[in-house]
């Protein structure tokens, strides 16, 4: 969950926290020089009321809160300025509108989920693929596709990953995974209760768990060996297609597959090069572009 929504949900607010809340929610860039004994001034409320209130949202104090919290607000007031993720078209929307606001939400989905994005924890992440003995992908929805998608693509460069298709079935594979083995979960909300009961047992057998999942505060994310975010934008329901979601996680997992190439690239290269003209060696266009 966003820090925003933490501020918004406010039915077990006492009436002083709602009046913190709203403020942060009101004047969040007003928080950037101020200390809690200046903004008790502003609220007229103690400073220990105020740090008490940020331990309540699940931080340690003003300064972690305030700093995860601008962090949020900065990625909130990037990207999507000209298209709705939610409703990137109307109803009265011809086919070639359409087609240009699409094209402006995968441009704009791309930027957000690399912004999103840092260095050393993709390295990380691609480290672990590359020292894994094999690695399982768990997933529901689309994103089981995506997921068969980089699968098929890491088979070419000699790497096993297995695919699970089933919730029961999780329960099997993490039975017999080794040690060293890797598993990528994916979920946008990161707490839907299939794949949190999975996580739950991954943990039991301390296995590592790459997670992507949603920019914010979820449970995925907390029990993680390594987090890459998605571009968090769409609504869990109201949407007309998960066009940014689905996308984000097929950009996320297409740079896991190029940094395990990278790892060593012309072995792999001549390999998946050597193996392709042995099966399509009666394929042939006319087309110059096509041509090898």
């Amino acid at each position: 969950m966003l820090i925003q929504e933490k501020l918004s949900h406010q039915a077990n607010m006492t009436e002083i926290e709602k009046v913190i809340a709203d403020y942060f929610l009101e004047k969040p860039d007003n928080l950037r020089q101020n200390s809690t004994r200046k903004l008790g001034e502003i609220l007229f409320v103690a400073p220990s009321t105020i740090t008490r209130f940020c331990k309540r949202l699940g931080f340690t104090g003003y300064n972690d809160f305030k700093e995860d919290y601008l962090k949020e607000y900065q990625y909130l007031q990037s990207h999507f300025k000209d298209v709705n993720p939610n409703r990137p078209f109307e109803m009265s929307d011809g086919i070639w509108t359409m087609a240009n606001k699409i094209s402006q939400l995968y441009t704009e989905t791309i930027l957000d989920t690399l912004s999103l994005q840092n260095f050393q924890i993709l390295e990380k992440a691609v480290h672990l693929l590359k020292n894994s003995n094999k690695i399982y992908v768990y997933s529901t929805g689309n994103h089981i596709n995506l997921a068969n998608n980089f699968k098929n693509k890491m088979l070419t460069v000699g790497k096993s990953v297995e695919v699970i298709y089933r919730f029961d079935l999780a329960f099997y594979n993490i039975d017999y995974a080794k040690k060293n083995d890797c598993f990528i979960l994916i979920s946008y909300s990161g707490e839907t209760n299939d794949m949190l009961r999975v996580l739950e047992e991954l943990k039991r057998r301390e296995l590592t768990v790459l997670a992507l999942t949603s920019f914010g505060d979820n449970t995925l994310s907390k029990s993680a060996s390594v987090v890459l975010n998605i571009s968090t934008r769409e609504k869990l329901i109201n949407n007309l297609g998960n066009f940014s979601s689905d996308l984000s996680v097929m950009y996320l997992l297409d740079i896991l597959y190029a940094g395990y190439f990278s790892g060593d690239y012309q072995k792999h290269l001549a390999q998946k090069n050597k193996i392709a003209k042995g099966y399509q060696q009666f394929r042939s266009s006319d087309n110059p572009l096509l041509k090898d």
